[in-house]
């Protein structure tokens, strides 16, 4: 997660590089074992086909699921202009695109929240006047005091805009 400040913005942005090429891996390593189970499957052999057999589906939907993950898990950027006065997220992927704005005069706070059931995964969130609460980097895993930091630089943004 990195964090860029400059007199009248901040952006955050979350990148799952990590995850991303975990789930690519399983996704070939899944893909190549089930290549190798249906290469040396023998139809009409002994248990171990039929063993092969049985584990090439779970492998190929293994190999598709970390397929899938890759394609999208999305990358986060939140940011809080203060010129435009607005805070924008998008969320963007190959298969994803979302974008939403939100204007200062909508939001009562931007606070840092940890994660239900972890003490050291901490993301941002956006409080509006509906009563909403919406996360603004869901797919973060980071420390503290870098969503303080950003947290921080936002609501400086917003009471001098």
């Amino acid at each position: 997660m990195r964090v860029d400040v400059d007199e009248t913005s901040v952006t955050l942005t979350e990148r799952p590089t990590v995850e991303r090429g975990l789930n690519a891996f399983l996704a070939v390593a899944g893909g190549f074992t089930t290549w190798l189970c249906l290469r040396f499957y023998d139809p009409g052999g002994g248990w171990s086909d039929l063993t092969l057999a049985l584990f090439a589906p779970f492998l190929l939907v293994y190999a598709l699921v970390g397929s899938w993950r890759v394609l999208t898990l999305p990358t986060t950027m939140c940011r809080v202009d203060g010129k435009r006065r607005v805070v924008e997220r998008s969320l963007r992927a190959p298969f994803v695109d979302r974008r939403a704005t939100w204007s200062f005069d909508e939001v009562i706070e931007i606070r840092n929240d940890a994660r239900p059931g972890y003490d050291s995964s901490w993301r941002p969130v956006l409080v509006l006047r509906d009563s909403r609460r919406i996360v603004l980097a869901p797919h973060a895993n980071t420390e503290r005091d870098t969503v303080e930091r950003f947290v921080s630089e936002a609501c400086r943004i917003m009471t001098t805009a």
